[in-house]
């Protein structure tokens, strides 16, 4: 009797090692995004020159932007619940100068992320990783002091939705360094804040085996 449980306990063992490596295999995917982004800069201070009555500068908080973010995830999934993805994206950011001077302070960004992703459910994902932006282009109007610095570095964190292979994806990324930008700011760090809402298509280069 004893033989036949340890033979029993053996097998089942055996069977759910069998299974779980079943689980482990690969599965490699990409999904193209496009959407839009709101960003802004915290401790910014903006400034705008008026020439009435007399010249003069005039400085307050800025406002919320909203633009333009693109680009493309190669996700692996390496377990069931668990998966690594690297994404390009390029994302116009930035701030406006305030709700009554509309001036956009453009930061085109070319970032280049790398996030680890987690599926309670098969058609949810929780997400968080680090991401390097490199600003390609600074667009302004009426700015004075200097450009904000081209390297940024933020922790993206979120969650996507899946169905029938659309993902709608929303990121918050934080900004970890001082991007600078201007001497008007009081010595503070000016860190960078962004939200993404992008939709797009997984295309499946591996076929599910876990289903």
């Amino acid at each position: 009797m004893r033989r036949t449980s340890c033979l029993f306990l053996i097998v089942l063992l055996f069977s759910l090692q069998y299974s779980m490596a079943q689980k482990n295999i690969s599965k490699w995917s990409v999904v193209p995004r496009i959407g839009i982004n709101s960003s802004n800069v915290s401790n910014k201070t903006s400034s705008l020159h008026v020439e009435y009555p007399t010249p003069h500068n005039i400085y307050g908080p800025t406002v919320r932007k909203v633009g333009l973010t693109a680009g493309v995830d190669v996700d692996y999934r390496y377990l069931q619940r668990l998966s690594t993805s690297v994404g390009m994206f390029y994302s116009d950011e930035g701030y406006k100068q305030s709700v009554v001077w509309t001036d956009a302070m453009s930061m085109k960004y070319l970032s280049l992320g790398l996030h680890e992703n987690f599926y309670p459910v098969d058609w949810l994902a929780l997400k968080a990783g680090l991401q390097a932006a490199y600003m390609l282009d600074f667009g302004y109007d009426d700015y004075i002091g200097r450009k904000p610095d081209k390297w940024n570095l933020s922790l993206p964190v979120g969650l996507s939705l899946e169905y029938w292979n659309i993902v709608v994806d929303f990121r918050y990324n934080i900004g970890l360094v001082d991007i600078g930008g201007g001497k008007f700011d009081d010595g503070k760090k000016c860190l960078t804040n962004t939200l993404w809402l992008t939709i797009g298509y997984r295309i499946n280069l591996q076929k599910n085996k876990w289903k």
